[in-house]
């Protein structure tokens, strides 16, 4: 397995160089029903990773809602962003949890 880890240590350094942007984590602590707030115990993480913006479709149902044998569907277009970071590289992105903030900043 060691030449697997190898290509792909270069394919992802190769991809790290090409596609990688800047961005800044700001942490946020959260309540179920109230406001996000900056989080006081975590700093800003700055990390280079790949941002990318894929087309999401989700099926929603025309007609009658009963099951009655109408499948028609129609499609909503929306988008899904993934913001991909190699955490080997960048250790302190392990720490990062879910609604905290990702901004981009400039270059590094």
């Amino acid at each position: 397995m060691a030449i697997f880890n190898k290509l792909d240590r270069l394919a992802s350094k190769q991809c790290d160089r090409m596609y990688s942007v800047s961005a800044v984590i700001d942490g946020v602590v959260s309540t179920p029903n109230g406001r996000s707030q900056p989080d006081p115990d975590r700093r800003e993480i700055h990390i280079r990773g790949i941002f990318d913006e894929a087309p999401a479709y989700a099926a929603v149902e025309q007609g009658k809602r009963d099951r009655s044998g109408n499948d028609l569907a129609t499609l909503i277009h929306g988008a899904d962003f993934v913001f991909s970071v190699d955490v080997l590289r960048y250790p302190a992105a392990a720490s990062v949890k879910q609604n905290d903030h990702v901004g981009r900043c400039p270059p590094l």
